[in-house]
């Protein structure tokens, strides 16, 4: 039983790591370009310059 009290203790820990991280994420403003840097790969290049 002592196990359980330890692994809900190593969880929490974990969790609140992670939402620490997420907050830290937003407020730094790490995703606000996200959809624009996933939509990148979809652009057509220009074409070549042709040469004369």
């Amino acid at each position: 039983m002592n196990i359980l009290i330890v692994l809900s203790f190593i969880s929490l820990v974990l969790v609140g790591l992670a939402l620490l991280s997420f907050l830290y994420s937003v407020r730094s403003g790490d995703q606000d370009h996200a959809e624009r840097l996933s939509l990148l790969p979809l652009e057509t290049d220009e074409p070549p310059e042709k040469k004369e």
